[in-house]
């Protein structure tokens, strides 16, 4: 609005000041661009919110993948501490390790696992690239990725020790949002 006034504004000019007809065609054209570069910079700041929204919905509301994950996971566990408390032992704290094996791929529990801390790996490349907003994924997951870490700790660093690369984001992720109250990352 403001930059088509300055180019009428040009269209005015008298042979008495020409430089001020230059100056509003140079002023006009400025303020359009700037703008234009303001409003996209808006439209993408909250299409990083909508996508980032509706990637966590879509992970804790709507995925029957991570419906099914956690029902194997819950299922499993059960499974275990029943073992346990039958032979008169306490269960181990962590998940992974009453599992007892990382290396078995064909297990449905450990690929649930793996593709749960696959998702949180996801998330924290996503942040670190800018492609979906930090803030929020951190107001709407760090709980979940907390717990989730310092379960699988040990599972985790199984895999980080045979390849550094394997799931570095997640842990970056993890000792970004952890609280003080949130268990210390043992060294590899």
């Amino acid at each position: 609005m403001l930059s088509a006034v300055f180019v009428g504004l040009a269209r005015l000019h008298t042979p008495e000041a020409p430089q001020f007809a230059q100056l509003g065609v140079v002023v006009g054209i400025f303020l359009g661009t700037a703008g234009w570069i303001i409003g996209h910079e808006l439209t993408i700041r909250a299409n990083r919110k909508k996508h980032t929204f509706d990637l966590i919905t879509e992970f804790l509301l709507k995925s029957s993948v991570r419906a099914n994950d956690l029902t194997a996971i819950h299922k499993r566990r059960k499974e275990i501490v029943a073992r346990f408390q039958s032979e008169n032992i306490p269960p181990p704290a962590r998940f992974s390790t009453a599992l007892g094996h990382f290396d078995g791929p064909s297990d449905e529990t450990v690929l649930s696992l793996d593709r749960q801390l696959n998702f949180f790996d996801f998330v924290s490349a996503s942040i670190q690239a800018g492609d979906i907003d930090g803030p929020l994924a951190k107001r709407m997951l760090s709980r979940i990725l907390a717990k989730l870490y310092a379960d699988e700790e040990e599972y985790i660093q199984h895999w980080q020790r045979q390849d550094r690369e394997i799931w570095c984001e997640l842990s970056w992720l993890y000792a970004r949002w952890r609280t003080p109250t949130d268990p210390t990352p043992k060294p590899l």
